[in-house]
């Protein structure tokens, strides 16, 4: 599934420990080359998708059908809107990606320790718990041979 995110969207957010009810939008974008690129309606739109991404906490599904009530007007074509897209992302401004819903282990059988996520006591800070480094290292060996 593919998401539009908009780059360096830390810019317009006042707070990030509570839900964000307006974005900062501060006057030097008008002087932005990027943002002068754009045409009148691409501009709102790049606006528009800045106001949804606060709401939906920094990413937006990219499903046109969701975002054209929300950011255009309902005369706006699809195909107009996909096109506006896809040039506010040439010019930088977002992001359009696709983002996989979960965390994914490349080798689930492998795990990886790391020098750094050692304590003093040799103990493996593991998601699932601590687990000591003898108990990781002879499970290993007996899954190897």
């Amino acid at each position: 599934m593919k998401y539009i995110t908009i780059n360096n969207f830390e810019k317009y957010q006042h707070y990030t420990d509570r839900p964000i009810k307006w974005v900062k939008l501060y006057t030097d974008i008008l002087y932005n080359d990027r943002f002068l690129c754009l045409t009148c309606a691409e501009r709102w739109i790049y606006l528009g998708l800045i106001l949804v991404s606060a709401h939906n906490k920094g990413s937006i599904i990219y499903d046109l059908s969701y975002i054209k009530p929300l950011v255009c007007h309902r005369l706006t074509k699809y195909l107009t809107l996909a096109k506006a897209c896809k040039h506010i992302e040439k010019v930088g401004l977002i992001a359009i990606t696709t983002l996989s819903k979960r965390y994914q282990l490349a080798r689930p059988d492998k795990i990886r320790i790391d020098k750094n996520r050692l304590d003093k006591n040799n103990i493996y800070i593991h998601k699932d718990g601590l687990t000591p480094i003898k108990e990781i290292l002879k499970a290993r060996l007996h899954t190897s041979s």
